[in-house]
């Protein structure tokens, strides 16, 4: 049996509301050669039944609440795929993300990385008063974040697995680790993720480990003065 061109990975904890519609945009995207991963990080909701409800469609895997980095990385394991994709189990592609993206990789084999851009919104069940509280930019934004990014396996595991000691920061951290590597990432103008803004987002629900993202940020500058002193 052919291996699939791209792995799409679809991480997942306690998201029976949302995650149908995650599958349903990596089920229905134009780009039709791939396999579709989810990693369920120990939900103790109905999630199973609703993935397992697509029967062959998706491969479903359950481990022990390990965090979503540990999640992700068990996906990368489990991935046959020529190219790695991350889709987190609360937000949705639009239907040609990996289309364009791979055809970026064809028409520019040099580069290594691709992100794109995101448009955010506010989950539609919260009431007013809980809307109030959430920020949300209005307009799409560069997105170096996980739900964006298409990557050769083989370049992924050059940089290695999202940091699992992180709450917070573990895109960022993957992204600044691969650019301090001096991997050609682009980052492309098209809408590639909608990213759902709810109560229990990981930057909501991880408030007090803010403080990581500073620690990433001393990381790779510490790593960029290493890099010129070597020079």
């Amino acid at each position: 049996m052919k291996s699939p061109l791209v792995s799409i990975i679809i991480t997942c904890f306690n998201r029976q509301t949302y995650i149908a519609q995650a599958i349903e945009s990596a089920l229905n995207q134009t780009m039709l050669h791939h396999e579709i991963i989810v990693i369920d990080d120990g939900s103790t909701d109905d999630s199973a039944k609703v993935v397992q409800a697509y029967g062959n469609r998706v491969q479903y895997f359950h481990q022990h609440n390990q965090g979503a980095s540990k999640a992700k990385n068990v996906g990368v394991e489990r991935a046959c795929g020529e190219y790695i994709s991350f889709l987190d189990s609360d937000d949705f592609w639009p239907s040609d993300k990996l289309q364009i993206q791979l055809k970026h990789f064809t028409q520019s084999p040099a580069v290594d990385i691709l992100h794109g851009y995101a448009q955010q919104f506010v989950d539609a069940d919260l009431t007013p008063e809980e809307k109030a509280q959430l920020f949300c930019p209005p307009e799409p934004m560069a997105a170096p974040v996980s739900g964006t990014l298409l990557v050769r396996k083989e370049v992924f595991k050059r940089v290695g697995g999202f940091r699992e000691d992180l709450l917070v920061g573990i895109d960022i951290e993957w992204h600044l680790r691969a650019k301090s590597m001096g991997l050609r990432i682009e980052t492309l103008p098209d809408i590639l993720l909608h990213r759902r803004i709810h109560k229990t987002n990981s930057g909501a629900t991880h408030r007090t480990a803010r403080q990581q993202h500073l620690s990433i940020l001393k990381e790779h500058l510490d790593r960029r003065r290493q890099a010129m002193g070597e020079k």
